[in-house]
């Protein structure tokens, strides 16, 4: 008996070609059910891949992945508001 693996690779997403003085934003967020408490993040690159500024912080709380998500989305644009960084949203995936 033989069997066959899929031996297809796959090939990781590429990143997002950036225009000059364009900038790419990472958020996530972790959530610790037992602690009730959701750590933040925040990353700002610029067109070629050099970050340039950062954010974490931790959070008390969080019922749900999907919702501590959510809320470093809404933290990300209030902390983008107040340091005054313009954002165009392209695209927004939840993993």
């Amino acid at each position: 008996m033989s069997t066959k693996r899929n031996t297809s690779t796959r090939s990781p997403l590429a990143p997002p070609q950036l225009h000059p003085g364009a900038f790419k934003l990472n958020v996530d967020a972790a959530l610790d059910v037992r602690g009730h408490c959701t750590g933040l993040s925040v990353v700002v690159s610029n067109w070629e891949g050099h970050i340039i500024e950062g954010l974490s912080a931790p959070k008390a709380g969080g019922s749900s992945h999907i919702f501590v998500e959510a809320q470093a989305l809404l933290h990300t644009i209030q902390w983008c508001s107040t340091i005054r960084f313009s954002l165009y949203m392209r695209q927004i995936v939840f993993n």
